[in-house]
C-alpha cells in the first residue's frame, strides 16, 4: 500500500466526529446547504502514511443529524502543513483537513486498494474495494484533472468517479452498466472496479473506476463551439451530429430494453400510468401563474387525459432518466452516454421506476433548447433542425433495433410533448428559485410547446 498503514485509532478522530454544513454549502453536490443541520462520522476507515509529516488519509461516511436516510461520502487528507495553495476545508488543533478526493494520496490508494481486491472492517461496517478488470494494473501516472462533480482522471486509461450523496443499495449506474456490459454494448464506458461499504444487510455504492473514452467535449461543449463558430459547414455537421446521437440513443433503448425483456421488467406503458403525471404536471404549471402559457397549457391537458388514457403507449423499463448534453460525450466513431446513476438526488428506488424511452428523447430535446437559446438567441431555426434531425435519428436507430418499445405515430408526436412540457415546467420551477436570469430559456420553450399542444 506504498508505505501507507491501516490504523483503528489516530487520535485524530474526535477532530472530525462532527462538522457544520456550513463547510460544504458551496459545493454542487451537498444537497442540505438549506438547512439548519450538522454532520455526524457514521463510520470510518484510517491509513497513515510512514514518512516525515506523517498525513493521515481517512476514508468516511457521513450523516445529517437529525438523519435523513442516506450518507455523505466524504474522504479527508488530514496534514500538519498546509497543502500549497490547495484551500482546507477547515483546521484545528494545528491539523488541516482536505477534501481528499481530488488528491493524488487518496487516488493512488484507492487504485491499490482496487487492485487487490481489499476489504476494510470499520465499527459498524466493511470498505470493500471490488475489480471487475484487468484494465486497472497498469503503470501509474500523474492525476491529469478534475471536476466540480468529482471525476478524477487517472493515468490516462480509466475515470475514477466518486459519488457523494449514498443511498442504500447498489448505485444504478454501477447496476446497469454491469447489465449493459452483458449484451456487449458499445455505448458506454466499460466499469473497471468499485469501491463500496457493507453494513448488515445493506449495500452502498461509493464510487467506480471506469474507462476513459477519446472524446471531443460533452455534447453542451461540443455543440458550443459548433455554435460560436457558425457557419453551413458547422450548421450541417450540427445535424449530422444530432442525427448521429439520436440513432445512438435508439440503440441503446434497444439494449436496455432487451435486459429489460430477460429480467422480467419490461411491461407495457399505458395511458392510465400518465393519470398522476399530467395532475403533478398541471399543479407545477399552476404555481407558474405569472406565466401566461400555463393556464392554456393546464385546459389543454385536460384533453390529453380524455384522448390518451384509453391507449397503450408503448413499453416501460428502466431507462437513463436524467439525459440531457452534458451526459453524452463525442467521439470519433459516434456518441457515447455518461452518468446512468438517474436524478442523484432521489433515493435510488425512485431513479430505478420504470418509465417510457421517450422521456430520456423529451429531456434532450429540452437541453438542446438550453443550448441554443444561450448560445445562439438570433439563430432559433437552427434548434429545430437540429431537434428534428435528433428525432429522425432516433426513429431510425429504432427501427435498427427493431423496436417494439415506441407508441403509435400519433401517439409518439402528443407523448413527447407530453414529456417535454413535465421537463419544461421543472426547468421553470427550478429557473425561478436559483437562477431567475434563465428563466425565459423554459419559459420560451413552455410557449412553443403550448402552441403545438
Amino acid at each position: 500500500m506504498e508505505n501507507w498503514n491501516l490504523v483503528r485509532d489516530t487520535g485524530l478522530m474526535k477532530l472530525f466526529s462532527t462538522l457544520p454544513v456550513a463547510f460544504f454549502q458551496k459545493e454542487r453536490w451537498f444537497a442540505d446547504r438549506n438547512c439548519q443541520l450538522e454532520l455526524v462520522l457514521a463510520d470510518s476507515i484510517q491509513f497513515i502514511r510512514t514518512s516525515p509529516h506523517q498525513p493521515v488519509l481517512t476514508f468516511n461516511l457521513f450523516q445529517t443529524r437529525p438523519f435523513h436516510g442516506y450518507y455523505y461520502y466524504l474522504p479527508l487528507l488530514i496534514t500538519q502543513n498546509r497543502i500549497g495553495d490547495q484551500e482546507a476545508l477547515f483546521e484545528k488543533n494545528s491539523y488541516f483537513f482536505y477534501d481528499a478526493i481530488p488528491t493524488y494520496e487518496y487516488v493512488t490508494l484507492t487504485e491499490d486498494f482496487i487492485q487487490n481486491q481489499a476489504v476494510f472492517s470499520a465499527a459498524h461496517g466493511s470498505f470493500q474495494f471490488q475489480s471487475f478488470s484487468s484494465e486497472v494494473n497498469r503503470p501509474r501516472v500523474r492525476l491529469q484533472g478534475s471536476t466540480s462533480n468529482s471525476l478524477l482522471f487517472v493515468a490516462r486509461e480509466y475515470l475514477l468517479k466518486n459519488y457523494r450523496r449514498i443511498y442504500p443499495g447498489v448505485n444504478p449506474e454501477l447496476k446497469i452498466s454491469t447489465s449493459l456490459a452483458g449484451v456487449d454494448s458499445k455505448q458506454i464506458p466499460e466499469i473497471y472496479g468499485s469501491i463500496n461499504y457493507h453494513q448488515s444487510d445493506s449495500d452502498y455504492t461509493l464510487g467506480i473506476i471506469m474507462e476513459t473514452v477519446e472524446n471531443f467535449g460533452t455534447g453542451w461543449e461540443r455543440w458550443g463551439r459548433l455554435v460560436k463558430e457558425l457557419s453551413s459547414e458547422n450548421e450541417q455537421l450540427l445535424q449530422d451530429e444530432a442525427e448521429l446521437l439520436g440513432r445512438a440513443l435508439g440503440v441503446f433503448h434497444g439494449e436496455l430494453g432487451t435486459i429489460a425483456k430477460k429480467s422480467g421488467e419490461f411491461l407495457c406503458f399505458e395511458g392510465t400510468d400518465l393519470e398522476e403525471r399530467v395532475d403533478n404536471i398541471s399543479n407545477n404549471l399552476r404555481e407558474l401563474v405569472s406565466l401566461p402559457e400555463t393556464q392554456s397549457i393546464v385546459a389543454k391537458l385536460k384533453d390529453v387525459k380524455k384522448g390518451l388514457f384509453q391507449k397503450k403507449l408503448g413499453a416501460k423499463f428502466r431507462i437513463h432518466g436524467d439525459l440531457h448534453l452534458e451526459q453524452v460525450i463525442k467521439t470519433g466513431a459516434g456518441w457515447r452516454f455518461l452518468d446512468l446513476e438517474g436524478e442523484p438526488l432521489k433515493p435510488i428506488p425512485e431513479r430505478e421506476n420504470y418509465d417510457s424511452p421517450l422521456k430520456d428523447l423529451a429531456s434532450m430535446l429540452r437541453s438542446i433548447s438550453y443550448r441554443f437559446c444561450g448560445e445562439a438567441a438570433n439563430n432559433r431555426g437552427i434548434e429545430g433542425k437540429i431537434s428534428s434531425a435528433l428525432t429522425e435519428g432516433y426513429l431510425d436507430g429504432c427501427r435498427e433495433v427493431k423496436a417494439d418499445f415506441l407508441p403509435e405515430t400519433a401517439e409518439f408526436q402528443w407523448l413527447l410533448i407530453l414529456f417535454q412540457i413535465e421537463r419544461a415546467a421543472y426547468e421553470c420551477l427550478y429557473e425561478l428559485k436559483y437562477r431567475p436570469d434563465w428563466l425565459w430559456i423554459p419559459q420560451s420553450g413552455l410557449a412553443d410547446l403550448a402552441r403545438r399542444l
